[in-house]
């Protein structure tokens, strides 16, 4: 019990220093920030929404099209330029088993956002 304690407090610890104000899911400011695409690319952003409880805890390891393009913690994002086309993104969480996967396809010179949400999970009936 106390070697979870410890695990659980040294995870809060490092999820504290990734978090970001501000970022939340204003999209305008985001896309301000960090700008159009190269030309015919289109930009890919991928940010987790502030949230409260046990689920603030999560950070979602982000592949996109098979390679890693980085970790996102509560109100933090990350973004890649890639050629436009079909792209497949691909959300995994160590402390919640399966994969979350979307296959997209872009236009050059636009950006996409994804909203990383907890999902809630409810009983079944029977």
């Amino acid at each position: 019990m106390l070697g979870r304690c410890a695990a659980l407090l040294a995870v809060v610890l490092l999820l504290s220093g990734c978090v970001s104000d501000g970022v939340g899911t204003d999209y305008a400011a985001i896309a301000q920030k960090v700008g159009p695409p190269k030309a015919g690319h289109s930009r890919i952003v991928v940010l987790q929404e502030k949230r409260t409880g046990l689920s603030a805890f999560c950070a979602c390891e982000v592949k996109l099209d098979g390679e890693l393009i980085g970790r996102v913690a509560i109100g933090t994002y990350v973004f890649v330029d890639r050629p436009a086309g079909r792209h497949q993104f691909v959300a995994s969480e160590a402390l919640f088993p399966g994969d979350t996967t979307y296959n997209f396809t872009t236009e050059p010179g636009r950006t996409y956002f994804f909203l990383i949400r907890a999902s809630a999970t409810r009983p079944s009936a029977g």
